[in-house]
């Protein structure tokens, strides 16, 4: 605890230092009004993320009474070189662009340029046909397009610009009536961003440079880094994975991350320089002397126009958007602050009443930090509690919530739930759908939803103190989880997997000469299909390579207990930890392999329907990830279908149902020709396998299942 004391005491000591010459000056926590203890604190909590590997570095900033009262940094800003995050590093803010891309919008709004009315056909022919033809600017600063969150169905670099962009979506149309309900959508901010080019007559980041960049005096942020840029060798590198398997996904050294500037992210940006930005909201829209935006244009931006229905842990507050701003409001509705998050994990939020600015930079896409980190801020600076602020850093032992753990069915139901300790918390997993983490209520045995603490679960024991069921409460569901045991009736492990392994000939794989399917990937959401070429030669080694028109080719492999992935246009990465997990036990190889052998339990648990058939339902937790729920025919042995929760890079536990049909005889094995996976996310939705021909004896070199090296490796 010393040394950890110590190392907190000297990065905010230069911090303080460093933050001395900037536009907020350093002073103490406590001449501010502040409590020095818990600010402490705030930046342990931070300082934790990066020592349990939960990102892979970070930046803190705490400006109060425009006076730097904390900036700090932690861990590494490239997960490879382990090069150090200082306060100068220069990071992708991703949507926190979207904020710059309204403001001016404003700006041409105030001149007389613009129109929130004017439909967006008048700058764009594109949007001029079908249902598109009704959306208007108001729409697409609003998120009340129609517009899905994503039109762009291709790499980036394909596109020559961001009209091309617009032009895609306008095609595509709204999916419902414009202006009827709030859709947070890359497309229409993309639109936007592209309309102001038009009525501008330059490119969106020469706009944005000259008239709120410059300005301002943001000078560490920028759209583009040329590789003479001083600046360059400043950026972070960006990661993408979870806690504990962090992949670098971009450096520096690559090309640049954005071919041009997007009206819905690629900025890149500063702390420092984003409370700048903050700030000249805070202030009116001015910047000392020189008024960039009118008290109008303000006025506007900050108007509450969409409930979000978005998860906060700053007590009181409800999450709304305005136009290009998120904005939190208190019960009567009143505006308590502003700001907007970045998908790569970085966050900031100014608080006009409390003149305090908060910003949080990470570079970790997928992190799962933000909500601990808003109930940290909320303990240590809006409503000081030391108390409670303690309890968020200390882990409950395993020991007090074992009783908790345990199969629940609703009665009714057929889907069971499972509590579980998923990274050390305390959690509800519903298979097929998602993991939901719990926290301690205000009673004993009484948790509530991390994301919505409203929603309670009371653990009901009885006169032995055993849990019986959970009293389930709250504006999301009310219903009675009742624990439960597995069938007496149904087989045992040793017999089920028996008749698994010999319903698909499995002990076939090992001698059966090298084998590839060949046939179609089908993503539905982006109307896209591709070929896949899938290649074994045994149960461990495996080659697939998928092809997109306009995408590239992309490669996975697995070698024995290695897995590797390329994406088009990457390089080779060896895909460790959990993601490594996942993709071995996706393969033919260990879905038709005695399960034991690679999961750590599996328990036959009772008999239910899928697909029209009665299963056996199968609960198999593999050693890293989240479990896998499979059904097998109680008629023909057959593995019908999985629920799984994988963890999806830059997403994270994301649920699917999964679907085996088709089987067809591969030299003795039986495999599923046919594979229907449904994501409970619709914008990845529905993806279809389908194998049409299979080739057997093919002539192979073994090297071709290992991770091929890089350029300079």
């Amino acid at each position: 605890m010393f040394a950890l004391r110590i190392g907190l005491l000297i990065a905010v000591i230069s911090a303080l230092s460093f933050a001395q010459d900037s536009t907020f000056p350093a002073a103490s926590a406590k001449s501010q009004g502040l409590d020095p203890a818990l600010l402490e604190q705030l930046s342990g909590v931070v300082r934790g993320f990066v020592e349990d590997g939960d990102i892979v570095g970070a930046e803190l900033l705490v400006i109060k009474n425009r006076k730097t009262v904390l900036h700090a940094a932690f861990g590494a800003k490239d997960g490879e070189s382990r090069a150090e995050w200082t306060p100068e590093t220069i990071v992708n803010i991703r949507s926190m662009s979207k904020p710059l891309t309204g403001t001016l919008a404003q700006m041409m709004i105030d001149s007389g340029d613009l129109s929130l009315d004017a439909k967006a056909s008048t700058y764009l022919p594109s949007f001029a046909k079908g249902k598109a033809a009704a959306i208007t600017i108001e729409h697409l600063i609003t998120h009340r397009s129609g517009l899905p969150m994503s039109c762009i169905d291709r790499e980036l670099d394909t596109y020559d610009s961001l009209k091309e962009i617009a032009d895609q979506a306008g095609g595509v149309g709204p999916d419902f009536e414009p202006g009827s309900r709030f859709r947070y959508s890359d497309a229409g901010s993309d639109s936007l961003g592209a309309v102001l080019e038009v009525i501008g007559e330059a490119r969106l980041d020469q706009q944005i440079r000259q008239r709120i960049l410059d300005p301002v005096g943001m000078s560490d942020s920028d759209h583009q880094f040329a590789d003479d840029d001083s600046r360059r060798a400043r950026l972070a590198s960006i990661h993408v994975g979870m806690k504990g398997a962090w992949h670098r996904y971009w450096s520096p050294e690559d090309k640049a991350f954005y071919p041009f500037a997007m009206g819905s992210q690629s900025v890149w940006s500063t702390p420092q320089d984003y409370a700048r930005f903050l700030a000249l909201w805070m202030d009116g829209g001015k910047v000392g002397d020189e008024r960039l935006l009118s008290s109008e244009a303000i006025a506007r931006g900050l108007e509450p126009v969409s409930g979000m229905n978005y998860p906060t842990w700053l007590r009181g507050l409800q999450v709304h958007y305005g136009r290009m701003w998120q904005l939190w409001l208190d019960d009567s509705k009143q505006l308590v602050a502003f700001g907007h998050g970045g998908s790569d994990g970085t966050y900031a939020i100014a608080f006009p009443k409390r003149d305090l600015i908060v910003l949080y930079f990470t570079q970790s896409r997928g992190q799962q930090t933000i909500s601990m980190f808003e109930r940290a801020l909320d303990a240590a600076v809006l409503n000081p509690d030391a108390k409670r602020l303690e309890e968020l850093t200390q882990e409950i032992p395993t020991d007090t919530l074992r009783p908790y753990l345990g199969l629940y069915r609703v009665e009714g139901e057929e889907r069971y739930r499972a509590v579980v300790l998923e990274k050390g918390k305390l959690s509800v997993e519903v298979p097929g759908e998602q993991i939901l983490s719990l926290q301690p209520g205000e009673e004993p045995d009484v948790w509530t939803l991390e994301q919505l603490a409203a929603q309670k679960l009371h653990f009901v024991r009885d006169d032995k103190g055993n849990v019986t069921h959970i009293d389930v409460k709250g504006p999301v569901a009310e219903e009675q989880m009742v624990r439960f045991h597995p069938d007496p009736e149904a087989p045992s492990v040793d017999a089920l997997m028996k008749r698994v392994l010999d319903a698909h000939g499995a002990a076939n794989f090992d001698t059966l000469s090298p084998f590839r399917l060949t046939g179609k990937l089908t993503i539905q959401a982006q109307k896209r299909t591709g070929t896949l070429d899938d290649l074994y030669s045994g149960r461990g080694h495996r080659l697939v390579t998928m092809q997109f028109e306009g995408l590239g080719e992309q490669r996975l492999g697995m070698l024995g207990d290695r897995a590797w992935n390329q994406r088009p246009g990457g390089r080779p990465t060896a895909m460790v930890g959990v993601e490594g997990e996942q993709a071995i036990l996706g393969s033919f190889g260990a879905m038709f392999d005695d399960w034991r052998t690679v999961y750590r339990e599996v328990r036959v648990l009772y008999q239910r329907d899928f697909a029209g058939e009665p299963c056996w339902v199968v609960r198999a937790v593999p050693h890293l990830g989240t479990s896998t729920t499979k059904y097998v025919s109680v008629k023909s042995g057959r593995l019908l279908g999985e629920e799984r929760i994988p963890y999806l890079p830059g997403i994270g536990a994301l649920g699917s149902t999964v679907t085996f049909e088709d089987y067809r005889d591969v030299g003795g094995l039986l495999l599923p020709f046919r594979t229907t996976s449904k994501a409970i996310h619709p914008m990845i939705g529905t993806i279809v396998t389908q194998y049409e021909k299979v080739e057997l004896e093919v002539d192979i070199d073994e090297t071709a299942f290992a991770m091929p090296k890089s350029d300079g490796d």
